[in-house]
């Protein structure tokens, strides 16, 4: 008798259809003639590859990135003169504003270098 290799496309299906049974592992495997510890052995792989999968998405090294992407690195500065001042640097493009300039408008300026640039 010849082993039924399955996808992780067909493992995914079958654990699904076990989920929405209402069956336990055991009672759904016995019912379709599934090894149960194999059935656990493939949700647990299969959990630990899309678990994998989430975090390769969500982390992004900096130095990987995107091109679409800007670095942008800012930081606040307290001057004797003038108060608290922000200063935001893009590549080479350089802003700094007195920490009581109105927020929508740095956001206005940096829309418009998001478009010209």
């Amino acid at each position: 008798m010849a082993i039924k290799r399955r996808t992780n496309d067909e493992w995914r299906k079958m654990i699904a259809e076990q989920e929405k049974s209402g069956q336990t592992q055991e009672e759904w495997c016995i019912s379709k003639g599934v090894n149960l510890y194999t059935m656990r052995d493939r949700a647990r792989r299969l959990r630990k590859m899309d678990n994998q999968e989430k975090n390769k998405r969500v982390k992004t090294p900096s130095s990987e990135i995107p091109p679409e992407w800007v670095e942008v690195k800012t930081r606040i500065q307290k001057s004797k003169e003038h108060g608290p001042q922000i200063y935001i640097e893009i590549g080479i493009i350089k802003i700094s504003a007195n920490s009581e300039y109105p927020p929508e408008n740095i956001a206005e300026i940096l829309k418009r270098m998001s478009i010209s640039c």
